[in-house]
């Protein structure tokens, strides 16, 4: 396997805030924790606003939640559950006379990117200290519609 030599620069998005407005987490005492499922399904929904005219300042919300799988009486419990919200607060530091459209996309994928990382490291903190065991988010991909 062939390496690739990789250029480091500075990033066009800089981080202004993030922080995380709810964070809950429950479980159920149990005599054996590893009977029942770590959650299998994650809702991830972002969600990114321009915050000034001059397009240079956003907002990018992430919301995630575990879900149960399961329909009606079969619907099955989880170790525990989950329902995380993160905020960032973005500054645009690339090409200002980049498109609007172009500078949304960017904002969009790496704002949820640099979110999701920071509450997928939160969570497995939170499930490492308990009987459960550590639990990791899932990867996932942000796409723009």
């Amino acid at each position: 396997m062939q390496t690739q030599p990789m250029r480091v620069s500075a990033p066009p998005l800089e981080v202004e805030v993030l922080f995380f407005p709810n964070v809950s987490f429950q479980t159920r005492p149990h005599d054996d924790p590893e009977s029942l499922p770590v959650p299998e399904r994650v809702l991830v929904s972002p969600l990114a606003s321009c915050l000034s005219e001059d397009g240079m300042r956003w907002n990018v919300v992430l919301h995630v939640k575990s879900e149960r799988t399961g329909e009606g009486e079969e619907i099955r419990e989880n170790r525990f559950d989950f329902d995380l919200v993160a905020v960032g607060r973005f500054v645009w530091k690339g090409n200002p006379d980049e498109e609007r459209d172009k500078i949304a996309k960017v904002v969009s994928i790496s704002g949820a990117s640099i979110l999701y990382s920071s509450l997928r490291d939160m969570l497995l903190t939170l499930t490492a200290r308990g009987p459960w065991g550590p639990y990791l988010l899932p990867a996932v991909r942000f796409d723009p519609e």
